[in-house]
């Protein structure tokens, strides 16, 4: 059994950290990369690394950022893993510059 938090039982900060935030814009920009389906409007910008946060800045990406928390340590669920579900969407993100990208 999983133990999923979501809404107002979460109880982690509702800042992205920088490694969440890498993460999702990794794996948004390879799924952009790969399906060239995105979000928002790429105009002529075709790097999908800049297109994918863009995306996390307007709050238009599609993904699930999930933290563990633990273990459920007694009753019915007793070793069961716990995690909260946030949408990049409803979190504040880290200052991250892609200018000195090439």
């Amino acid at each position: 059994m999983i133990v999923i938090r979501t809404g107002d039982d979460r109880v982690t900060s509702t800042r992205m950290s920088r490694a969440e935030y890498g993460h999702v814009l990794s794996v948004r920009s390879a799924q952009i990369a790969s399906t060239g389906r995105a979000f928002v409007d790429a105009g002529a910008d075709h790097d999908p690394m800049r297109i994918a946060a863009r995306e996390i800045a307007e709050r238009r990406c599609p993904l699930i950022v999930r933290r563990f928390l633990g273990q459920v340590t007694n009753g019915h669920a007793a070793g069961s893993p716990v995690y909260e579900y946030w949408s990049p969407n409803e979190m504040s993100h880290p200052p991250v510059s892609l200018a000195t990208r090439a």
